[in-house]
C-alpha cells in the first residue's frame, strides 16, 4: 500500500521511516536470493585481504565488509551486501533530516522516498558491495553536519566539537573513494566565498587536519607500492575528445537516478534557487559547491577518457535534499509526489522482474567475453 501525506499529516518521521524499512527489507531478500556481480565479487575479495588501499579505491568498502562478515569468516551474499544495505538507511535518514533543516518536515519525506527510488542511491550505494556505500553514508552525514552548522548562530558555528565530528566524516568519505575530495572542496568554498569567520575558529582547523587525515592511508600505500592507483586512474585519461561518450555519461548519469525522480531534482531545484538565489542564501551555495565541480569533472573525465555513468552519483545525491525543500514553494506540490511515488514502484517493480528475470531465463545473456571496468 502507498503511503500518502494525507494519511499522516502529523507524523512526517513515520512516513520516511516506513520507506526505510520497506526498502531494508526488500533488499535484504534480494540480497539472499541473488548472486554476487562481477564488481562484488572483486570488492568482496578485500574483506579476505585487508589492505590500508588498493590500486583502484581505498579500503572504506572492505573495512565495512570486515563488520558485516566477522571478520572475512562468514561471507555470504547477505553479510556482504548487509553493509550497504545498513548504509542506505543512515542515507535516507540524513537526506530527511537535511531537507527537514532546509523547509520542514512536509516535504523532507520526498527526499527518503526518492533515495529509496533511485537505483544509484538505492542499490549502487545502497545494496551491492561498491565502494559508493560507505562513500555516500559519509557524504550524506558531513552534508547534515555542516547544514546544521550553517543553521546555527554565526558566533556558534565550528565549535571544536563540531570541526571534529565534521572533519572525522570527511576523512571516512576520502577513505572510501576519491570523490569525497570534491565535498571538502565544496565546503571549502564556503568558507572562502562568504564564510570567512570560519577561519578564526578552531573548529575549522581541526576539521581540516582531521578530515586530510583520511587521504594519508592512501598516499602511503601508493608511494609503498609503485603508485598502482595513480597510474591506474591517470590512465584513464587519453589525447582524444569524445562528445559521444561525455553525453552518453550524462545521460545515463540522470538514468541511473531514476527518470521519474529527475523531475522531482530539477523541477524542485529550480524552485528552490529561484526562491533562495545563489548570492543571498548560503544553503543554495553550499549544495552546489559540492555538487555542481563533481558533474563537471566527471564529465571532462568522459570527454577525454573513460568513465563511468554512476560517478556522477554523489552529484545528485546532494541535490535531492535541497529539490526536496523546493518543492515547498510549488503552487502544485501534488505533482512532485505523485512523480516521486511513480518513480519509487516503478523501481521496486523492475527489481522484481529483473530477479525473476535472472533466476529463471533458461538462456544466456550478453557477450560471451565479459568487459572487466571496476567502478
Amino acid at each position: 500500500m502507498t503511503i500518502t501525506p494525507k494519511q499522516h499529516q502529523e507524523n512526517w518521521e513515520r512516513v520516511a521511516l516506513r520507506y526505510i524499512i520497506i526498502a531494508f527489507i526488500l533488499k535484504c531478500v534480494l540480497a539472499v536470493v541473488t548472486e554476487f556481480m562481477n564488481d562484488e565479487v572483486y570488492y568482496t575479495v578485500w574483506a579476505y585481504n585487508w589492505q590500508w588501499s588498493y590500486f583502484d579505491h581505498p579500503a572504506g568498502i572492505a573495512i565495512l565488509q570486515r563488520f558485516t562478515t566477522f571478520n572475512g569468516h562468514w561471507i555470504t551474499e547477505l553479510t556482504a551486501r548487509l553493509g550497504p544495505i545498513i548504509c542506505s538507511s543512515i542515507q535516507v535518514a540524513m537526506a530527511f533530516r537535511i531537507a527537514d533543516r532546509l523547509s520542514g518536515r512536509s516535504v523532507a519525506w520526498l527526499a527518503a522516498m526518492a533515495i529509496t527510488g533511485m537505483p544509484y542511491g538505492n542499490l549502487i550505494a545502497g545494496w551491492m558491495v561498491m565502494p559508493d556505500a560507505p562513500l555516500m553514508t559519509a557524504w550524506m552525514l558531513a552534508l547534515a553536519q555542516i547544514v546544521s552548522i550553517l543553521g546555527g548562530p554565526e558566533e556558534e558555528q565550528f565549535t571544536t566539537k563540531q570541526g571534529m565530528l565534521l572533519g572525522l566524516t570527511l576523512a571516512l568519505a576520502l577513505m572510501s573513494k576519491v570523490h569525497g575530495l570534491f565535498l571538502g572542496f565544496g565546503i571549502g568554498l564556503v568558507a572562502i566565498t562568504s564564510h570567512r569567520h570560519w577561519w578564526k575558529r578552531t573548529g575549522w582547523y581541526a576539521c581540516i587536519i582531521i578530515g586530510a587525515a583520511g587521504i594519508l592511508p592512501q598516499v602511503l600505500w601508493n608511494l609503498h607500492n609503485g603508485s598502482p592507483m595513480t597510474s591506474y586512474q591517470g590512465g584513464r585519461i587519453g589525447q582524444r575528445i569524445h562528445w559521444d561518450d561525455m553525453f552518453r555519461d550524462l545521460f545515463a548519469g540522470m538514468g541511473y537516478q531514476n527518470p521519474f525522480v529527475m523531475v522531482l531534482i530539477i523541477g524542485g531545484l529550480v524552485l528552490w534557487i529561484r526562491n533562495n538565489p545563489f548570492m543571498r542564501n548560503a544553503y543554495t551555495r553550499l549544495f552546489l559547491f559540492c555538487s555542481i565541480p563533481l558533474l563537471l569533472a566527471m564529465m571532462g573525465i568522459a570527454l577525454y577518457g573513460d568513465s563511468l555513468p554512476h560517478w556522477t552519483g554523489p552529484t545528485y545525491m546532494t541535490l535531492l535534499p535541497l529539490a526536496a525543500a523546493g518543492t515547498a514553494y510549488a503552487a502544485k506540490p501534488a505533482r512532485y509526489m505523485n512523480w516521486t511515488k511513480g518513480g519509487w514502484w516503478f523501481l521496486q517493480l523492475a527489481l522484481v522482474a529483473m530477479t525473476l528475470f535472472s533466476k529463471y531465463y533458461p538462456f544466456t545473456t550478453g557477450a560471451l567475453k565479459p568487459r572487466f571496468k571496476k567502478g
